[in-house]
């Protein structure tokens, strides 16, 4: 995601109270993003909703597990890129 875009989407986030931006104590220079407990809700209820979507798409428990492997498999394939 481009700079400019990923600080239109904080400031949005902010803008809406789902995060919170501060400068890092030890390095002033540097800002650290954290979510509020608006945010953390936001995300937890975002999680139960893929989290049914999920299983009314998966119904057989043995789909689901291998299902479930194959996303960590893909997320940790993704962790690689820069």
């Amino acid at each position: 995601m481009a700079k400019s875009n990923l600080a239109l989407l904080a400031k949005k986030c902010i803008d809406e109270g789902l995060v919170e931006k501060a400068k890092r104590a030890g390095d002033r220079r540097t800002l650290v993003y954290s979510l509020t407990e608006k945010g953390r809700s936001t995300v937890d209820s975002l999680l139960e909703e893929i989290e049914k979507k999920f299983s009314t798409v998966l119904t057989d428990e043995n789909e689901g597990k291998k299902a479930a492997e194959m996303l960590d498999s893909a997320i940790e394939l993704l962790s690689y890129i820069p």
